[in-house]
């Protein structure tokens, strides 16, 4: 397939993609974000891009989309995906696969793609995207690839490597990669842990670049104002935001929190998410009077000013989930410009990135003295950390930037 400007000539003759995800465009969830830029410049490069979708949104409980709509030249197509999706385990698998059947019934009345691409939501997506594949509907598979199913599912402990169910879904796996043309992953992690036999598939990792890019490392005056609403007079800013669950390792941030309160009032630690386990957390907080502040979350710009208002971000992953899901706010903190503590695995993706290109460091109990001084040095001198979040910055938008992320899918493509 080969993608380019639209002329007169190649108008009959534009290439077919279509894009299956849970949530897409006006969703504004990572992921939604990412495959919805992915669908609106391939339209811009002249490509008929078809998207099939739910009809719910991620996490705001606002009206039910329409049906069907273009925009920026993107045909959208929802249907119905169901609540049970926000309730996790079984009823979300046995959800998202009345979710995929449903797409399954109307790509056969849609025209063949030249292209059909699907990431994991809803999980083992990869499944609707074989069957295309054998009934003749999509002349080229590609699956994205952010996380991984079923391991998703022994990490949060609904299944075990050893059961009947998780042999079946390996296998249907392999299957469905067979039907593969190329598979995108995230990271060197994700990819040691997909562990499949290639039969011709191109393996390549495309990064997930945030959902917004800002144009400096400064503050604005309301960053400003809101730096002084959060954190006080501290002059070090420390802030977890995004989506707090079962993969994600906390406690060591709480620890840090205590550590630097200990070396006086230079030093803010807060977070900022929402669901059940952040619930938990904050009772945590106040019950063992942790030098946390805790935050509700708030989408949109005052995100945006939230995530501007910090010096440093936290993002973590705890170790069975490592390989299987990439938090999205790392990118996001170097998007900003914000080097990162990272309570992550040594071998992770993230860690190695954080190694290779200087974006921030790697914490555990070992290391967290090591770390507190390291923030108490920056004190001293905060000119580096200046000249640091300039060197984060640059490094993003020269390896993992939407720029760069794009121009890799466009070379994928032809």
């Amino acid at each position: 397939m080969t993608v380019g400007p639209v002329t007169n000539s190649t108008e009959q003759r534009r290439p077919h993609v279509v894009i299956a995800h849970h949530y897409m465009w006006p969703d504004e969830s990572p992921t939604a974000r990412l495959f919805s830029d992915l669908a609106f410049h391939l339209a811009d490069l002249g490509c008929r891009v078809t998207v099939l979708t739910a009809r719910e949104h991620y996490m705001l409980r606002l009206p039910e989309l329409r049906k069907s709509e273009s925009h920026r030249g993107v045909s959208f197509y929802r249907l119905r995906g169901g609540s049970d999706f926000r309730k996790g385990g079984l009823r979300r698998l046995i959800a998202g696969f009345v979710l995929l059947f449903k797409w399954l019934l109307k790509i056969l009345y849609l025209p063949k793609a030249d292209v059909f691409i699907t990431g994991t939501d809803p999980p083992f997506s990869s499944w609707l995207a074989a069957l295309l594949k054998v009934f003749g509907k999509a002349e080229k598979n590609i699956l994205w690839s952010m996380d991984l199913y079923p391991d998703a599912v022994i990490a949060e402990g609904l299944s075990s490597e050893t059961s009947f169910k998780t042999k079946i879904a390996r296998v249907l796996n392999s299957w469905s990669f067979s039907k593969m043309d190329a598979i995108v992953d995230l990271g060197e992690c994700m990819r040691r842990k997909m562990n499949f036999r290639r039969s011709g598939q191109s393996l390549v990792t495309i990064p997930p670049w945030a959902p917004y890019e800002p144009e400096s490392i400064e503050r604005s005056p309301e960053a400003e104002r809101t730096r002084r609403e959060i954190f006080g007079r501290a002059r070090i800013a420390l802030l977890y935001s995004g989506a707090l669950g079962r993969a994600h390792e906390v406690g060591i941030f709480a620890r840090l929190a205590a550590s630097l309160a200990l070396t006086g009032q230079d030093f803010c630690v807060a977070f900022c998410s929402h669901g059940p386990a952040y619930i938990q957390f904050h009772s945590k907080v106040t019950m063992n009077s942790w030098p946390v502040k805790c935050l509700d979350y708030e989408p949109g710009d005052n995100y945006l000013t939230r995530l501007a208002a910090a010096d440093f971000h936290l993002v973590s992953i705890k170790s069975q989930w490592s390989g299987i899901v990439v938090p999205s706010k790392f990118f996001s903190a170097l998007a900003m410009g914000r080097p990162v503590i990272a309570a992550v695995p040594e071998n992770s993706s993230i860690a190695m990135l954080c190694h290779r290109h200087d974006l921030g460091w790697v914490i555990n109990d070992k290391n967290l003295d090591s770390v507190v001084e390291a923030l108490r040095q920056i004190l001293l001198r905060p000119e580096r950390l200046k000249a640091w979040q300039i060197h984060v910055r640059e490094k993003y938008h020269k390896f993992f930037s939407k720029r760069v992320g794009l121009e890799a899918w466009r070379r994928l493509l032809g």
